[in-house]
């Protein structure tokens, strides 16, 4: 992997409502406001039950669950109930029926818990079943198209983000799982010659639970674009550090891959809740067959949906993946280490 940074037009800091549809508007780390978190202050979660495997995703769920996407060969799914510390693993590796082939999305909506498939194009859901504290597979089934991202959105809608060659940003599919519009537009930062298309744009997303807002966070370019409830562009937000990058062929033996110049690591998870939306920061520059190293996310940035910046929080070490319980204040997090410890943060 590799740096870029993108130069960034100096907007006045007023709220996204305010701007005209679709501007950019520029941040800076000096408009939140700082929090250092400490890690003296971290409760490392222990279970002698538990042996964690690489976990991609962590997330919280309000019956007291910590709920991770791992490969396990119990489940790809950890579920620790955090009432009793018991440990219960679900959905199992594999292309048969109730079965998947990797996790890239970990959602939680009505209590349910929802995850998505993109190499086998499946969308699964979990009741919650909270008088046996327990989850059941309640639903199985395969979207329309090939995807990088799909969740849950409005009543019987789902919310996907097309294969990396796919000119549309986001498609939403009906209750069938079949696409039903295009919606979103692709970010228009980069001055390439290239095509511009998801493969370049590659994002985190989230929906925020009353499905009035949706966020996408890019991961190598410093753009977050926030989008309301009828999926119109309300802001696209450009920072922290101006950072300006160029997507551009690099031709090898059997052709050519998409690289960057420069290669900047920006954003990676965004997690959000009705009041706004918490996004990872990288910010790191890969020089060309540089050894990565740790890349993991050095701060966590949140904004209300009118874009305006709320707190950034430093972190003591870096992690791989988090959530945010707003209402308890809790930050969960993964380290991003050979062994990765579950920390979690009082805000």
């Amino acid at each position: 992997m590799k740096k870029f940074i993108l130069p960034i037009l100096l907007l006045s800091l007023t709220a996204c409502k305010q701007q005209p549809m679709g501007e950019a508007k520029t941040f800076t780390l000096d408009d939140f406001k700082s929090v250092e978190l400490k890690a003296s202050d971290a409760t490392v979660y222990q279970n002698d039950d538990l042996l964690l495997g690489n976990p991609s995703l962590i997330k919280y769920h309000p019956d007291e669950y910590i709920l991770l996407a791992d490969r396990k060969p119990e489940g790809l799914v950890t579920a620790i109930d955090m009432q009793t510390n018991k440990i219960n693993y679900y959905v199992k590796k594999g292309r048969g029926p109730l079965e998947v082939a990797n996790i890239k999305d970990l959602c939680i909506k009505n209590g349910d818990i929802w995850l998505s498939s993109p190499n086998d194009k499946k969308l699964l859901r979990l009741e919650g079943l909270p008088a046996q504290r327990d989850f059941q597979i309640k639903q199985e089934g395969k979207v329309e198209g090939n995807v990088l991202h799909a969740v849950p959105y409005r009543e019987n809608n789902i919310l996907t983000m097309p294969l990396g060659s796919a000119t549309d940003r986001f498609h939403l599919l009906d209750a069938d799982r079949k696409i039903i519009d295009t919606v979103g537009v692709m970010p228009s930062i980069d001055m390439s010659d290239l095509t511009l298309n998801n493969g370049i744009y590659q994002s985190s997303i989230s929906v925020s639970p009353d499905s009035k807002n949706v966020v996408a966070a890019c991961t190598m370019y410093e753009v977050i674009d926030i989008y309301d409830e009828s999926m119109a562009l309300r802001c696209s937000l450009r920072g922290p550090l101006g950072v300006n990058s160029v997507a551009v062929k690099k031709d090898i033996d059997y052709g050519y891959v998409i690289t960057y110049k420069p290669y900047w690591l920006t954003f990676s998870r965004v997690v959000s809740n009705n009041d706004g939306f918490w996004v990872g920061f990288i910010g790191m520059d890969i020089q060309e067959d540089e050894d990565l190293g740790q890349t993991g996310i050095s701060k966590i940035l949140s904004f209300d949906w009118d874009g305006k910046p709320q707190k950034a929080y430093n972190l003591p070490e870096k992690i791989s993946t988090f959530d945010i319980d707003a209402k308890s204040k809790k930050l969960y997090a993964i380290t991003e280490e050979a062994e990765p410890r579950i920390v979690i943060y009082n805000l």
